[in-house]
């Protein structure tokens, strides 16, 4: 796993361009708060995983990744 520091950061603005592009392509609407496991659910080959500490451990709130194992 790489170190914190060399994991791609985005800004507000293109979380909130990401967000809008993938609530989009959802066949239903959706209100804030947003159930991310619906939306999960909808996207072909994504996942959630938990991963406790991560915060304590690598200073992230959240992360995506690809799986080195299936791409």
């Amino acid at each position: 796993m790489q170190p914190s520091n060399h994991l791609r950061t985005y800004t507000v603005a293109e979380l909130e361009r990401i967000a809008t592009e993938h609530l989009r392509q959802l066949p239903t609407a959706l209100n804030v708060p947003i159930d991310i496991d619906y939306i999960v659910e909808q996207l072909p080959g994504v996942d959630i995983d938990y991963y406790p500490a991560l915060r304590d451990n690598y200073g992230l709130d959240g992360m995506v990744g690809t799986d080195l194992d299936t791409g």
